[in-house]
């Protein structure tokens, strides 16, 4: 079994940010003090966490079985109730998550099984 604890350099995730048409990729340092991924880039470092990844993956299998493109939209749409006031949410880095949720997919046995039935 793979040691999932710490990336192999080097180990780089990658989004496309249409609103504002960058690419941006930024390489995965380690695991975080309190789990995630730690990246850094031309930005402050910051921590992708279990939770923002967990919330990728429900929109994937979302979109797996309704169809769709997994981006931002499902996954905000299964994170946050019709009408709550943004200011009432935790902001994730969805971008990030999603980059590394593409990258990490391929990578686990159950998950690429599941998408290609």
């Amino acid at each position: 079994m793979k040691d999932f604890t710490e990336p192999p350099p080097p180990a780089w995730v990658a989004h496309n940010d249409l609103a504002f048409a960058i690419r941006d990729k930024c390489p995965v340092v380690g695991a975080a003090a309190r789990s995630g991924l730690r990246i850094e880039g031309t930005f402050e470092p910051r921590t992708v966490s279990l939770l923002d990844l967990g919330w990728v993956i429900a929109a994937d299998t979302d979109v797996t079985e309704e169809g769709g493109v997994l981006d931002e939209e499902p996954v905000n749409r299964l994170r946050y109730l019709e009408g709550t006031p943004k200011g009432s949410t935790r902001w994730i880095d969805t971008q990030w998550a999603l980059a590394a949720w593409s990258k990490a997919k391929p990578l686990l046995p159950l998950a690429s099984t599941r998408s290609a039935s």
